[in-house]
């Protein structure tokens, strides 16, 4: 049974304001920029609106209908969007700082170079997202499903991605210092240059090998993935490469060294809780 509430339709003094705000963003002399800060707009239907630019701080956006909606640019800052729907909305450079995105529907959103900054995105669907070069910092993004997610050059440091799906997402040059990663699906991911430093849930060693570089140590499932430069895959898959590429030289001793140290460190790890509730 369907539970979810009907979209509230738009008051006629909400419709003017929308028409003000489109010509304003066609021409800043007619019209008049919308600002709905503070603004209670919990269940509205907003499918498809033009909200360029748009001052929706602090509004209650809760349940909303913002599906293919036009938010670039738009000021969302402590908005609150629980379970709001924006699937395939324009998000592009829109200002989400301390945001509650708590279980809303952002697949195939366009995130890309958004502001994100300590936001809620707990829970949230974030599948085939573009979230590239979007600052994330400190962002709770636990439990989130970012399955084939773009989030190249993103800035993930200090983020909570607890039990994430990041199962092939593109994490290629993304910042991950100190984020939270412990028991995250990063299966098929691509982490080639992600910067991994300090973060929680990954082993990491000093730099070894002709590269010299960090090789560091993910537990995803029941294995373990490896990533160092350019190779990301499971333990197993470095032990071969490393064995083809070194034989038994000092690289090689230094890698397997590394390697057991990893399993050794995964193996006094608690495993993750059963989740309560829903």
């Amino acid at each position: 049974m369907n539970t979810s509430p009907s979209p509230r339709p738009l008051t006629p003094e909400e419709q003017e304001d929308l028409r003000l705000h489109k010509l304003w963003v066609w021409d800043n002399y007619e019209g008049q920029r919308l600002d709905w800060s503070n603004k209670d707009l919990c269940g509205a239907n907003l499918t498809a609106v033009d909200l360029t630019l748009a001052n929706l701080s602090f509004a209650n956006l809760s349940d909303a209908n913002l599906s293919g909606a036009d938010l670039r640019f738009a000021d969302l800052i402590e908005a609150i969007l629980i379970k709001a729907s924006l699937t395939e909305a324009n998000l592009s450079r829109a200002n989400l700082r301390q945001a509650n995105l708590f279980g809303a529907n952002l697949s195939d959103a366009n995130l890309s170079g958004a502001d994100l900054r300590f936001a809620d995105m707990s829970h949230a669907d974030l599948r085939f997202a573009d979230l590239r070069f979007a600052d994330l910092r400190g962002a709770n993004l636990r439990q989130v499903n970012l399955t084939e997610a773009n989030l190249s050059w993103a800035n993930l440091s200090d983020a909570n991605l607890t039990k994430a799906n990041l199962s092939w997402a593109n994490l290629r040059d993304a910042n991950l210092t100190k984020a939270d990663l412990r028991f995250a699906n990063l299966r098929g991911a691509d982490l080639t240059e992600a910067d991994l430093r300090e973060a929680q849930g990954v082993w990491q060693s000093e730099p070894i090998g002709s590269r010299n570089d960090h090789l560091s140590v993910l537990q995803c499932g029941d294995k373990l993935w490896a990533h160092t430069g350019c190779f990301f895959n499971t333990i197993q898959e470095l032990e071969k490469a490393v064995k083809q590429t070194h034989g038994d030289n000092e690289h090689a001793r230094a890698y397997f060294a590394a390697i057991e140290q990893a399993k050794a460190f995964f193996a006094n790890q608690p495993q993750p809780q059963p989740l309560h509730g829903r």
